[in-house]
């Protein structure tokens, strides 16, 4: 159940989902750095003193200082990583066009703008900062909120991009019950990623909801025909050879069709 191929999301909108995810790292790096340089002024006025409490205090800033730049040296090694294997891909026109470039090259139009939503959707959804190996973790993301609902108003999409969040969020909580495995995890993003883009274009928050009934008409065909095709695996095929997996996969789908009807 691709959204992304279903409404032929070309390659200037894939190349705008790898920079909104290297911005959303930057911005994030430039967070860390904010927060280093303070603790390095509470750092210096405290070196200035004397006294026990002074000298403990001093020791726990040196640490704290310590572990946020340990955690930008990881934030950065990440965005470099990301940018080689996702940025330098792109072709040599793409790669010189800003992220403002981009949504401009989108906006213009209602197909544009229903894109331009798929696109932030992805974003939200990319995790960042998973292990490059088990012995770098590089800590928490300090402003999602702020950075993603940034990206959705750069899109004409006011605060939406942190309510995608949260829409999924309270899907997954929802069906917490069934979720015990990585199929009905990856299942259940699928239907809660095509659940969400239906209800946004039937919502006030779609700026062209007068204009885009044929995008929620095939939105809605995608995630039924989906809906019948797994139904059909797991009743006729025993698809996952596990009948408990088999209920959980039913139940997720038919939480999701509650979610647009």
């Amino acid at each position: 159940m691709q959204l992304l191929e279903a409404f032929k999301l070309n390659e200037e909108g894939y190349a705008l989902i790898q920079k909104f995810i290297s911005r959303r790292v930057e911005l994030d790096i430039e967070d860390e750095r904010q927060e280093l340089e303070a603790l390095t002024t509470k750092q210096l006025e405290i070196s200035q003193k004397s006294g026990f409490f002074n000298s403990i205090n001093k020791l726990h800033k040196d640490h704290a200082t310590s572990k946020a730049d340990e955690r930008i040296r990881h934030k950065v090694a990440w965005k470099d990583n990301w940018d080689a294997h996702h940025i330098s891909s792109l072709n040599s026109e793409l790669r010189s066009y800003s992220i403002h470039d981009l949504i401009h090259k989108h906006i213009g139009t209602v197909i544009g703008r229903v894109q331009l939503y798929l696109i932030l959707q992805e974003v939200v959804h990319t995790p960042i900062y998973y292990a490059q190996d088990s012995s770098k973790a590089v800590g928490d993301e300090r402003n999602f909120e702020k950075t993603i609902n940034s990206f959705s108003q750069l899109c004409g999409l006011n605060n939406i991009g942190f309510k995608i969040f949260e829409d999924t969020k309270a899907f997954f909580k929802e069906i917490k019950r069934e979720l015990s495995h990585l199929p009905e995890e990856a299942v259940a993003l699928n239907v809660a990623k095509v659940t969400n883009f239906i209800n946004h274009l039937k919502s006030n928050d779609n700026p062209d909801r007068s204009s885009t009934g044929h995008s929620l008409a095939e939105a809605q065909t995608l995630f039924l025909e989906f809906k019948r095709t797994a139904e059909h695996e797991i009743v006729f095929n025993n698809a996952s050879k596990n009948k408990k997996e088999d209920l959980s996969l039913l139940d997720i789908l038919n939480d999701g069709l509650k979610r647009i009807i």
